[in-house]
């Protein structure tokens, strides 16, 4: 496993071709990334709320007893979901970092997970091969 000074994510900047911000201090592998529709944040890891511009962190939301697979925004960018080898989705509150809730029931690794177009409905895809909403 690599140390955690050689496990970086890079905000690349296109216009430029570019890294914008280089964000460092990871243990193990970076699954997933995920900006929110407005711009301002990056989700990844474990998962971390990163500022977009800057780089500098935001929150780390907690709770995971395994790798985080996948997160997502939702449209407004006010929730984070967010699914693990823990068998469990998780809605997080962007602002502020708090658990919004947690989904149960599946019987392996979750995933994938996305938001509807009005964030009212959460899809997550699962090894135990089942598609929840």
């Amino acid at each position: 496993m690599p140390s955690g000074d050689k496990i970086l994510v890079w905000l690349w900047d296109l216009a430029i071709g570019a890294a914008r911000s280089i964000l460092k201090g990871y243990t193990s592998y970076v699954t997933c990334v995920a900006f929110s529709p407005d711009g301002r944040l990056v989700a990844h890891k474990t998962v971390r709320l990163c500022d977009s511009a800057t780089g500098a962190a935001h929150s780390t939301l907690k709770g995971y007893t395994k790798y985080v697979t996948c997160v997502a925004f939702s449209l407004d960018s006010k929730l984070v979901a967010s699914g693990s080898h823990d068998m469990t989705v998780r809605l997080w509150d962007s602002a502020i970092g708090a658990t919004r809730g947690t989904l149960k029931g599946y019987t392996d690794s979750i995933l994938s997970v996305a938001f509807s177009l009005d964030s009212k409905l959460v899809a997550s895809g699962s090894s135990d091969k089942t598609v929840r909403l």
